[in-house]
């Protein structure tokens, strides 16, 4: 009787269990973008943000270059994406490279200014524009 009121069914429970698994999976797909970075296109990081993560517009601010939100998408997205996935310099200025040829006016400002800045120069004061899934 009371052992098994807490368990709803058997789907239920296979919920559970398979509920920690997205992580590691994240984990791996991680792994897999960065060992190409040299190789990837601004629409292979803006497909990997939307399979993985969900964009809500935040201000920001690379350098003297501000944002407000849903100003400079794809600059918010490529650098939240890189804060997400803890790039390092080295790492994300050759996503820059590949990202910033492709870009907007507007969003290449932005990804100008960071290849200048690096890291410290980003701030989102209201959060990241990507959280992971």
């Amino acid at each position: 009787g009371r052992v098994g009121c807490c368990f709803k069914s058997a789907s239920y429970l296979d919920s559970i269990v398979a509920a920690p698994a997205a992580p590691a999976e994240r984990e791996g797909a991680v792994a897999r973008f960065r060992e190409s970075l040299t190789t990837r296109t601004l629409a292979d990081a803006l497909t990997f943000a939307s399979e993985h993560a969900q964009y809500t517009p935040r201000p920001f601010r690379v350098g003297d270059v501000l944002a407000a939100a849903g100003e400079r998408p794809t600059a918010a997205i490529v650098l939240s994406l890189g804060k997400l996935i803890r790039l390092s310099r080295a790492e994300a200025e050759q996503l820059h490279a590949a990202a910033g040829g492709c870009a907007q006016a507007e969003d290449r400002a932005a990804l100008d200014m960071f290849a200048l800045t690096g890291w410290e120069g980003v701030h989102f004061p209201e959060g990241l524009a990507l959280e992971w899934r």
